[in-house]
């Protein structure tokens, strides 16, 4: 990997070097355990009993995790386009009967075939290895607790990026299992910290969009700690970083707030640019308010951009148009922004508010 500059900061390198560890692919890492055939196997003809077990337990959780979904459940074990009986969601439990030649048959939700490649299974394991089975449920004198395994996988599944399939897996863990309430918490954090994450990589891709180089590198310092959205925000990273450097010292690149004057009088906002660069001007609005920007031809007019990220006053050439008039469509911040185009120019317009 390439190394980054040194003044990017702690935190960009800590980003690069989760982008730099190998994605490990998720189903890999998931403790699948397929037990013997028990009682319930003597139901399946001996032709079939060396390619068929029977997997389900009361103690594993098998869960639809398919990279496209929804997951189509069949009515034979082969794919065919007349054989769909249905469909599921990620994240959705299955009560599996056999494994045949990789497919798994299901009672419900839906009876049927799935790819055994499109699920995830965790079973409870102790040090590492899976916990015995007994050979009939009568004969468990004490129940075994899958709660610290499955939190273990819902956690793998978390930093893959499978949100649904974690949450499910963490969901599942029983109220008597020691892992309860460590699951409890995980589930708020993870909304939680999913949420900022994706915020906060979205902030990044739009900065990344209008130039504005240091909006996205802010995004680094404290960004949640889920590998898969670090590894979508490296490569934006990397990319700023290099384009900063192509930019120089001498890239003209700001943000200022506009504050209004008493009694509904306009402000002037005026500036220059002395090399490429965008010039970005922030103004609170309310919902109903009236704005009108006028350039009184000393330059092109900004673009408009609502709190929401939705532009206003969409024109084909803002060079040749000298004012705008509309009503705020929400409160909040509004960006006012011009682009240097590659060129120096002086500009200045009027902002006011009714």
């Amino acid at each position: 990997m390439k190394k980054l500059p040194v003044w990017v900061g702690c935190g960009i390198a800590a980003i690069a070097t989760v982008a730099g560890i190998s994605y490990m692919g998720y189903r890999s890492s998931i403790s699948t355990v397929n037990s013997s055939a028990n009682s319930t196997g003597s139901a399946i003809g001996v032709s079939e009993k060396a390619s068929a077990k029977v997997i389900q337990s009361q103690s594993c959780i098998t869960l639809v995790s398919d990279p496209t979904p929804p997951l189509n459940v069949r009515a034979s074990p082969v794919v065919a386009s007349d054989n769909v009986v249905g469909q599921l969601t990620n994240g959705t439990r299955l009560f599996v009967l056999i494994e045949q030649n990789e497919w798994l048959q299901t009672k419900a939700p839906i009876a049927g075939w799935v790819y055994k490649s499109l699920t995830i299974t965790s079973c409870p394991t102790t040090n590492g290895v899976p916990a015995p089975r007994p050979a009939t449920p009568a004969s468990a004198t004490q129940p075994v607790d899958a709660g610290p395994t499955l939190l273990t996988t819902a956690t793998e599944q978390y930093q893959a990026g499978n949100l649904e399939v974690a949450m499910a897996l963490a969901k599942a863990v029983s109220k008597n299992s020691i892992a309860y309430a460590e699951a409890q918490l995980a589930i708020a954090q993870w909304q939680q910290d999913w949420q900022q994450a994706e915020t906060r990589f979205q902030a990044a891709q739009q900065a990344f969009q209008e130039q504005r180089w240091q909006d996205v590198l802010s995004q680094v310092n404290g960004f949640p700690e889920i590998r898969f959205w670090k590894e979508k925000l490296t490569p934006v990273v990397k990319a700023t970083i290099e384009r900063q450097g192509h930019a120089g010292g001498n890239y003209d690149n700001k943000t200022k707030s506009i504050t209004l004057p008493a009694n509904h009088r306009p402000a002037t906002v005026a500036g220059r640019f002395a090399s490429s660069g965008v010039h970005q001007y922030l103004l609170n609005g309310v919902q109903g308010q009236i704005l009108t920007i006028d350039t009184g031809g000393l330059g092109p007019l900004p673009g408009i951009m609502a709190p929401d990220g939705t532009s206003l006053g969409e024109t084909s050439d803002r060079s040749q148009t000298t004012r705008w008039t509309g009503k705020l469509p929400l409160s909040g911040t509004y960006r006012l922004k011009l682009d240097s185009r590659s060129q120096p120019y002086d500009y200045a317009f009027s902002v006011q508010l009714n």
